[in-house]
């Protein structure tokens, strides 16, 4: 999948503004605290999970498939995810 086929299926950059908020504001970054702000964001929003799953995916690894996506925030760590989400909403000029 790429970023075209993804936006289709979403928008990415709203997806990605609305977990980006709330992923600076979790006080600690892991699996099970990663999967429970999807769940909140999905509910909250009205949207499938996996809309934040693949945008947040394809914006920190450059891919639409690859290691389990919570394992993947926790090692990559808080700072960088940070840093990728926001380099790439710049890039696409939807900061």
């Amino acid at each position: 999948e790429d970023l075209a086929k993804l936006q289709k299926k979403c928008d990415v950059a709203i997806r990605l503004r609305e977990f980006r908020s709330a992923f600076e504001a979790l006080p600690l970054v892991n699996e099970a605290s990663v999967e429970e702000l999807i769940h909140k964001l999905a509910e909250k929003n009205d949207v499938n999970g996996g809309e934040y799953i693949h945008s947040v995916r394809f914006a920190v690894s450059g891919r639409s498939v690859g290691p389990g996506f919570f394992g993947l925030l926790k090692v990559l760590g808080k700072k960088t995810v940070l840093a990728r989400l926001n380099n790439f909403l710049v890039g696409q000029g939807k900061v």
